[in-house]
């Protein structure tokens, strides 16, 4: 599970998430529960659900990576994202049958 954001100072104090002095925990808490709806649906079709990993991204911020309990955050310069992909359409489409379970 990915959810990206493009804060203006994400950082990691006392094992909380912070956006400036504004606490984030919340989006931590909420990325957990949809990354755990998603373990209950891969393990319904026989995939191991420890294989889904939440991930917070941040969009433009280089140079984070941490751990936050089971969330990995990372950091992605606008570089790295403009060089970066579109998903073709057989990705799309096996993430879409998640969202309807």
């Amino acid at each position: 599970m990915i959810d990206t954001k493009c804060w203006a100072d994400p950082r990691v104090e006392d094992g909380r998430l912070l956006n400036g002095e504004a606490s984030a925990d919340d989006e931590v808490d909420k990325l957990l529960r949809l990354t755990e709806l998603v373990e209950q649906s891969v393990a319904e079709v026989g995939l191991p659900p420890l294989e889904v990993l939440p991930v917070l991204v941040f969009a433009g911020r280089k140079g984070i990576g941490e751990q936050l309990g089971r969330v990995q955050l990372l950091g992605l310069s606008r570089t790295t994202l403009s060089t970066r992909r579109r998903p073709c359409c057989a990705p799309v489409r096996r993430s879409t049958f998640l969202e309807r379970t």
